[in-house]
């Protein structure tokens, strides 16, 4: 070859290759052909920052596809409730099947559906709350009602997500049936207040020692 060109093919500030051609030609190449081969090769470059981009676009998505797939067996097989919605729109986006067992109810598709099984006793409390964090930090617990009339208790915790620029763009939420536990705290209460009485009632004196038989309390 006599003559040729090399132009480099620039990607995000960076050389990553060149377009060659050669001529046996002597001085092949003018200076209207040479701005038409950098522009050539500009193309080839904004081609590869494509197809750059676009794998990088399809392995993000690959890799979201199972976070979520690897959430939703996590939620599928965990006792409490787990729930997704959009943070503006309230659009429920997901909600692990525990919903069902626990409320005896369909799985909602909106925040008012979450509402709609609180204890009447509860719901300005639940309501107020919800109002007061559209975009998570609540912890409260309340009592929910099932289609047989049954009672159950529930602690729900929510947490904003965030995107790349700071802003709340989900919530999740996390749902507990503290049920038997509030069960246990009931008969407790009701055991001490029945000593309680008990003690307060009775005629004769009572003596706390301790395993040295020293007087603890009379």
């Amino acid at each position: 070859f006599r003559s040729g060109v090399a132009l480099p093919l620039r990607v995000d500030e960076s050389c990553t290759g060149a377009l060659m051609i050669n001529s046996p030609e002597t001085r092949r190449f003018d200076a209207e052909e040479v701005a038409l081969l950098e522009e050539l090769a500009g193309d080839i470059a904004f081609g590869i920052q494509s197809l750059r981009a676009r794998q990088s676009q399809v392995q993000a998505e690959q890799a979201m596809r199972e976070s979520e797939n690897l959430f939703r067996e996590f939620a599928a097989n965990t006792p409490g409730i787990y729930w997704v919605r959009e943070a503006d729109s309230e659009r429920i986006l997901y909600v692990s099947p525990a919903w069902e067992k626990i409320t005896g109810r369909p799985l909602p598709d909106a925040r008012k559906g979450f509402l709609s099984v609180v204890h009447p006793d509860d719901f300005d409390r639940v309501l107020a709350d919800a109002r007061d964090h559209p975009y998570g930090g609540i912890d409260h617990e309340y009592r929910i009602v099932r289609p047989d009339g049954s009672v159950r208790w529930l602690r729900v915790q929510t947490y904003p997500v965030h995107n790349d620029q700071g802003e709340a763009y989900r919530v999740v939420g996390v749902g507990e049936d503290i049920t038997e536990r509030k069960q246990a705290e009931s008969a407790l209460a009701a055991r001490n207040e029945v000593l309680r009485d008990t003690l307060e009632n009775m005629t004769q004196g009572i003596t706390l020692v301790d395993g040295d038989l020293r007087l603890v309390a009379w």
